[in-house]
């Protein structure tokens, strides 16, 4: 039988058919948190009004009978006003103006458009272009891009800290700048004198944030960036003229901005553009043996639960929220992998096509998911996102969602390994603390269904029956027991599948901490290894896992973990 190939993706999506689809509320924000913003942002309009009204012009007699109104207006215009200000100070009361105006543009453009800029700095490029030029700023951009890209990688590989690579990249863009002053007399070059006068630290943070996309991301993705940027502070240095001149006469509009940008991300945040730069770089990659782009690592995690239709079930542990995935991207980019962090949530596959579309030669997948997903809420929180990924065709590491669930359940873990002659502790299920069976105690208990929570030691029948009922009030789960083990704890780290490489051994525990690699005779060590790998198949891993065994004497137990 032939196989089928995918169809490739075309390089650009065809927008979202009917305009109805164009506002996608959230539901962040309730009904009266909505209303109160609504109030808000209008508020300022209606006191702009007043303050028009108040004006001395030949049409007031059509506002008669509305004098509270006007009186509120000639109020504002005597005690809520900048015009105060000298001449001479108002140009950089305007440069302050401009901030609120040119984040509702960097709002829209990110959360709507779904174009990825330099962040803010999109602002500070036009406040550049505002004070020497269009031509001078995008000259004194491409000299201190090209140096900062030059420079940055020596920094890093003399292992320079950020704020070390910060500072120097900013002696870097002034030293620029004044070398433009001593060489403008012999130039007799009115630009090049005038890019001394662009504030340096502009310069420097829009270079660093160059260098970094170029790090983190391929090329296309860099210059899409610095592209959309540009056109971004040239689109906010054309429009703020009126609109600054406008909210220096009426400074109570800038309460309307910021709820206008609240708005934006609650109804407009469709990201329609977002999918076209990775789109390129593999249209640009099947077309151009010259190009080739980073492989891609999407990253999922769960941080937030928040992004569910609604709450359902036990939510994930607070402890997952706290756990950090950055150590895990800081090392893939460092080996060159283009790497996004994304949350494992009812969003992950929109985020997903977009960042790992497949290839347009052959519609193989773009990339692939470092899986560290532990699900949002519910019994079969570690099952989502790997069947997510399955239903989507997004290769994963780690196992699968039917692995997934037998590992997410005690009981049958401790069954599948004890069937392939594996050694585990002595161990039972209990579902009623009035059904409790004889045990030696002391023993520890545990959920059936929560691989990582807490275990409770109990030491007699009595604390056991109390443990089975907290369990099953606080996880609605039965109990699984086991046999305290004693003995030296043994951690192993392994990599792979067919063939499974076993990471130095760590010895947990005890009063002398972690201690790696841990000091076992030669035959020990070897037959730890066995156990441990034979554990890893039983239990279906794959790609990666940890078990921990237990010596005691000359046996093994594995207790846990993968």
């Amino acid at each position: 039988m032939a196989a089928r190939s995918t169809p490739a993706a075309p390089l650009f999506p065809d927008p979202p058919p009917g305009g109805a689809r164009l506002i996608r509320r959230k539901g962040h924000i309730g009904p009266v948190t909505l209303a109160v913003l609504v109030a808000l942002g209008l508020l300022p309009l209606l006191l702009a009004a007043s303050r028009v009204m108040a004006l001395p012009w030949d049409g007031s007699h059509l506002v008669h009978g509305l004098g509270v109104f006007r009186d509120l207006g000639d109020f504002l215009n005597h005690h809520l006003t900048l015009d105060w200000m000298p001449a001479e100070a108002r140009p950089k009361i305007l440069y302050l103006l401009l901030i609120p105006t040119g984040a509702v543009m960097v709002a829209f453009m990110r959360l709507t458009l779904g174009v990825r800029v330099l962040g803010v700095r999109a602002i500070l490029l036009a406040i550049g272009f505002r004070s020497i030029g269009v031509v001078p700023s995008l000259s004194l951009l491409a000299v201190i891009i090209v140096a900062v890209v030059v420079f940055r990688p020596w920094t890093r590989r003399i292992r320079l800290p950020l704020y070390g690579r910060i500072s120097a990249t900013l002696c870097l863009a002034a030293m620029i700048m004044v070398g433009a002053l001593l060489v403008a007399p012999t130039l007799r070059s009115e630009a090049v004198w005038s890019v001394a006068f662009f504030p340096a630290i502009i310069m420097a943070m829009i270079g660093e944030a160059v260098a970094k996309t170029l790090e983190s991301d391929d090329t296309v993705m860099a210059a899409w960036r610095v592209a959309w940027t540009i056109v971004l502070g040239l689109a906010i240095a054309a429009v703020d003229v009126p609109i600054s001149r406008f909210t220096f006469q009426y400074p109570e509009v800038i309460l309307s901005y910021l709820v206008l940008i609240v708005l934006i991300a609650e109804f407009l945040d469709l990201r329609l553009l977002e999918p076209w730069p990775a789109r390129l770089s593999g249209y640009i990659a099947g077309h151009r043996s010259w190009f080739h782009p980073r492989p891609r690592v999407a990253v999922v995690r769960n941080r937030d639960p928040s992004n569910v239709i609604s709450h359902i079930g036990r939510p994930m542990p607070e402890a997952y929220r706290a756990r950090s995935v950055q150590p895990y991207a800081d090392a893939l980019r460092e080996q060159g992998y283009e790497v996004k962090v994304i949350e494992g949530d009812r969003a992950m596959l929109k985020t997903l096509s977009g960042f790992l579309p497949p290839r347009h030669t052959d519609g193989a997948p773009g990339g692939i998911v470092l899986n560290l997903a532990t699900g949002t809420q519910g019994d079969g929180r570690f099952v989502q996102v790997p069947a997510m990924l399955e239903l989507a065709g997004i290769p994963y590491t780690g196992p699968g969602p039917h692995q997934h669930a037998l590992l997410g359940d005690r009981l049958a873990l401790m069954a599948m390994l004890d069937k392939a002659g594996i050694p585990v502790p002595a161990h039972a299920q209990i579902r009623s603390a009035k059904r409790i069976p004889d045990l030696s105690y002391p023993v520890s208990a545990w959920p059936r269904h929560e691989p990582d929570a807490r275990r409770a030691i109990s030491r007699d029948r009595a604390a056991l029956a109390s443990t089975v009922r907290a369990i099953r009030e606080e996880y609605a789960q039965p109990t699984v027991v086991e046999e305290i083990v004693q003995g030296r704890q043994i951690d192993i780290a392994m990599l792979g599948n067919q063939r499974i490489e076993c990471l130095p051994l760590v010895r947990s525990g005890g009063k002398k901490g972690l201690r790696c690699p841990a000091r076992l005779p030669s035959a020990t060590a070897k037959r730890v290894r066995a156990c441990a790998r034979a554990a890893f198949r039983a239990a279906g891993c794959r790609d990666y896992g940890r078990v921990r065994v237990r010596l005691v004497d000359i046996a093994m137990n594995v207790i846990s973990n993968f």
